[in-house]
């Protein structure tokens, strides 16, 4: 005779029934996490570098503070720039990559040029496929720095001022070496090479 299986004191035997929820949550859960992972990973890789022009000399230093929509890196430069103000010497524009009036009200109030620019064409024009971005230029207007803000990803601990160094070495005379640019992409090409199922990022404006 079969010798039958008896369940242990104190276990309850599971039901059936709840093994298709367990499954589910599972599921859920791995998924949720491979995400987040994903999310993370594509935020900790630098970008390529820019192939950035001279601009006619403005006959003062500029810099140009490139933030994209919908970008949590853009957002934590866009907090220090406000926090700090306009460089006194410098012309500070922000290029601001899709429709963010919220953002674009804060560092107008702040003191800085905004205007609206397209990410498709940063990227052909110039070669810039991520933001947060910074150029800074002489007063000849040749480009002096094209990179990342520091040598941190924007709005991690740590990460310090903002772009202060490199705008004074920049002021000095110097061209400092290009930090790694860290953030999302702004041309369409590269986020639909990024995000292929359109889970992340919303289409280029």
């Amino acid at each position: 005779m079969p010798k039958t299986t008896e369940p242990s004191p104190g276990l309850p035997a599971a039901s059936p029934r709840r093994w298709p929820v367990v499954l589910v949550f599972a599921g859920w859960a791995a998924l949720t996490g491979l995400f987040g992972a994903w999310t993370l990973a594509q935020h900790s890789l630098p970008f390529a570098p820019a192939r950035i022009a001279a601009q006619p000399g403005a006959g003062e230093f500029v810099a140009w503070h490139i933030l994209g929509s919908d970008c949590g890196c853009s957002e934590a430069v866009a907090d220090e720039l406000v926090r700090r103000g306009p460089r006194p010497g410098w012309r500070e524009q922000v290029r601001l990559i899709g429709d963010e009036p919220a953002l674009a009200a804060r560092v107008r109030a702040a003191g800085f040029a905004v205007d609206r620019t397209d990410g498709d064409a940063l990227a052909r024009e110039h070669g810039i496929q991520g933001a947060p971005w910074l150029a800074l230029f002489d007063r000849a207007g040749a480009v002096r720095y094209s990179g990342g803000y520091n040598a941190r990803r924007p709005g991690q601990p740590g990460g310090g001022e903002l772009s202060g160094d490199l705008m004074a070495a920049v002021a000095e005379g110097t061209a400092p070496a290009a930090l790694p640019a860290f953030g999302c992409p702004v041309s369409q090409e590269t986020r639909t090479r990024l995000d292929p199922l359109g889970l992340k990022f919303r289409p280029s404006p």
